[in-house]
């Protein structure tokens, strides 16, 4: 049956809902400019050199999505999920307590470390996890325990878990593309299996008309040179299947006197995340990112990483503890000695609900509520 462009002209007389194309904001808002507004329908593909941030980059953007209240789902071939939701409450941790109180993924995994923490410190960490409870409730996970995770298994994932359950598709992120297992259990030809598979994700995209974003490694040539779509050679058609191109590099990576070993080291790195393609928006446009490795935390620059601070801030003081102070607790003893003739406190009418008040609670009390959250 012939279709003819003609009978498309219509759609662009007025308001039709075939017109438009659904934009999804990733939270960042330099980067949803040169986006046009955000992630489209289509494959979007994210490399970077190893160390970067690429997954954490991915991880923010999905969770900023969810946040919101959109559908999200996290194909990782990597990390666990346990891995990922550490990384989730840390970036929340740095948010509310800055470098002195938050913490990084390992830390939160670490018995030793946890048990050393002051109250302040559990509780700004207890209530970060509640935060990742409450707000991610849309943020679907899977890892290698729950399958192989080839581009059929996916697709089939999302129509018998959002589709056939009558909700939209969620926007998917995929780490990453080079570990990717094949449909074809018999090719072995690498380059082929890649463009497979990329064709393969790209095609799963339109069918759901959702953003998918894959992890891709780059080639190591380009530890020293600006990033392209050249440093994606060797991994099948990337560079002529994907809608969108990312890259991210260290600023200043190609001049005479950049240092790698320095900008590594940094705290926050310097990164840019360069747009190298995309059908509809213009292609080289840079957009300026602190990453604060050890905080899994990703900002566009200094005055976006402070204003998302003081937001943060905002959002837990209702339950912070206050800060300590000599006259404070010495009123909270005297007030803790009981009058003549008192009648005993009901313990149970006072106890909160989850780790609404975690103040109330007594550092191994609190220890113990932390440890049994994980």
């Amino acid at each position: 049956m012939k279709t003819f462009l003609s009978e498309y002209g219509a759609i662009f007389k007025g308001n039709h809902p075939q017109r438009w194309t659904r934009h999804i904001p990733t939270g960042f808002s330099g980067l949803d400019k040169v986006l046009n507004g955000g992630l489209t329908p289509g494959l979007t593909i994210l490399g970077a050199l190893s160390g970067l941030g690429k997954t954490t980059l991915a991880l923010q953007i999905a969770d900023q999505i969810a946040s919101r209240g959109e559908n999200a789902l996290f194909v990782s071939l990597e990390m666990s999920k346990k891995q990922l939701a550490a990384k989730a409450i840390s970036r929340r941790s740095f948010l509310a307590g800055g470098e002195t109180y938050g913490r990084s993924s390992d830390d939160l995994q670490n018995f030793e470390c946890c048990q050393k923490l002051d109250h302040k410190a559990q509780t700004i960490i207890a209530q970060c996890a509640e935060q990742v409870e409450t707000e991610l409730r849309s943020f679907a996970c899977v890892d290698r325990e729950d399958g192989r995770w080839t581009v059929s298994e996916i697709q089939q994932y999302i129509q018998s878990e959002w589709i056939n359950q009558g909700q939209s598709a969620p926007v998917v992120v995929i780490d990453y593309l080079q570990i990717i297992p094949s449909d074809d259990l018999k090719s072995t030809d690498q380059v082929k299996i890649l463009s497979d598979i990329v064709l393969g994700l790209r095609t799963m995209a339109y069918f759901f008309q959702i953003p998918v974003i894959v992890i891709s490694s780059i080639n190591r040539a380009s530890y020293a040179d600006k990033i392209d779509m050249g440093s994606f050679k060797g991994s099948g058609d990337i560079e002529y299947t994907a809608d969108t191109m990312i890259g991210m590099q260290y600023q200043g990576v190609g001049d005479k006197d950049f240092d790698y070993y320095a900008a590594r080291q940094a705290s926050p790195r310097k990164v840019n995340v360069v747009l190298l393609k995309d059908r509809e928006a213009a292609a080289g446009a840079v957009v300026a990112m602190d990453y604060y490795a050890k905080f899994n935390q990703f900002a566009e620059g200094d005055g976006e990483a402070k204003k998302e601070r003081e937001s943060t801030k905002k959002a837990t003081s209702r339950t912070a503890p206050k800060a300590f102070s000599p006259k404070s607790e010495k009123k909270k003893k005297a007030e803790a000695i009981p009058k003549a003739n008192a009648q005993p406190e009901n313990k149970s009418s006072i106890l909160p609900k989850g780790l609404v008040n975690c103040t109330q609670y007594s550092d191994e009390e609190i220890m113990a509520i932390f440890e049994g959250k994980f």
